[in-house]
């Protein structure tokens, strides 16, 4: 596995230069194009489900599915920080039709793409080491996400109002208890030693290089949305989460 590690920082460093993390480290308005985020947050839970073993029978099985519990109800935190920084139905357009014409649409194709094609894979793919490969890409990803966007949020006092895009998101992250954030912790030996064969490091170099890929993608998407939002709400100060919403999230614990 140490070369799939060795991969993936690679690859974390070449997305960490996209322009979009470029903008959210130094714009005053970072948070403008979170409402693109929508379906792809959305649909990660799903994603999640898929990679989970459903019969379990060793460490690695197990650890997986400690992981995918772990983050499967982040989705919530995204929905309450939609509503505390000022999204609401209308940012959208004037009815639910077209909220749903635009989530649709040709604009937002590169996270439904992401989201489809992981999966796919999550489907495909019985083994445990593959399916480690996509998770310790996706928590590479995220890690250069969250790292560029929470200074802002800490700039403004907001990482403990704020749970998906605040420190709550990423000390979770960061604590998983599978998951290394690749080069921002010291791997487990155990997990650096496992040995692959041929057809386990073509899968594995595969998936990685294809998420990745599509990152850039999905953050190229993201960037050319900012300006669609900017100016279109404003985060509601004290943060305050509806009743109605707090008892949605409670039914679906």
């Amino acid at each position: 596995m140490q070369n799939i590690f060795t991969i993936i920082e690679k690859e974390k460093s070449q997305l960490a230069t996209h322009d979009l993390i470029k903008w959210i480290t130094t714009s005053d308005q970072p948070l403008t194009f979170v409402p693109a985020m929508t379906f792809f947050v959305l649909g990660f839970r799903d994603v999640l489900s898929y990679i989970k073993r459903t019969n379990p029978k060793d460490f690695w099985d197990h650890s997986i599915n400690v992981h995918c519990d772990e983050d499967a109800n982040h989705w919530q935190w995204f929905i309450e920080d939609l509503q505390k920084i000022g999204v609401k139905e209308t940012l959208w357009g004037n009815d639910f039709s077209e909220l749903l014409t635009i989530t649709w649409s040709e604009m937002g194709y590169a996270s439904r793409d992401m989201i489809y094609t992981l999966v796919h894979y999550a489907k495909v793919n019985s083994d445990p080491f593959v399916n480690l490969a996509m998770i310790e890409s996706l928590e590479a990803a995220f890690a250069v996400f969250i790292n560029a966007l929470l200074p802002q949020i800490e700039n403004r006092g907001w990482q403990n109002d704020l749970r998906y895009f605040g420190s709550r998101h990423h000390e979770d992250e960061s604590n998983h208890a599978l998951g290394t954030w690749v080069g921002e912790k010291v791997i487990d030996n155990d997990l650096k030693n496992i040995f692959l064969n041929d057809i386990q490091k073509a899968q594995a170099n595969f998936i990685v290089h294809e998420i990745f890929q599509k990152f850039h993608t999905v953050f190229e998407s993201w960037f050319n949305q900012k300006d669609k939002f900017q100016g279109r709400f404003t985060p509601i100060n004290p943060f305050i989460v509806s009743p109605q919403l707090e008892f949605q999230a409670n039914l679906s614990n």
